[in-house]
């Protein structure tokens, strides 16, 4: 087979859908970048910004893993409490 056939066979004489198609799921995808980090003048801003906004978040956190930890402490030692009742609740004399 010579090269014009080859090359005859792989595209038809007239232009079909299936043609455009498939031409259309090879072209390459646009490479979406993950940096969008400003350049310029607004760059310290943004990036003052942005840590202040994290240290709030890592502050909201801790007091709350803190509140929840008291809770579970408190919890702990006033379910030893009411296993001490339930004992003598039956030991009534």
């Amino acid at each position: 087979m010579s090269e014009f056939d080859r090359i005859a066979a792989a595209h038809p004489p007239f232009p079909t859908r299936a043609e455009l198609d498939q031409r259309i799921a090879q072209r390459a995808a646009p490479a979406a970048e993950l940096n969008l980090t400003p350049d310029g003048a607004e760059t310290p801003n943004v990036n003052s910004q942005a840590a202040l906004s994290n240290e709030r978040h890592i502050a909201r956190l801790e007091r709350r893993l803190a509140h929840e930890q008291r809770k579970i402490e408190a919890h702990h030692g006033l379910a030893r409490m009411r296993g001490v009742a339930r004992v003598d609740f039956g030991r009534g004399d």
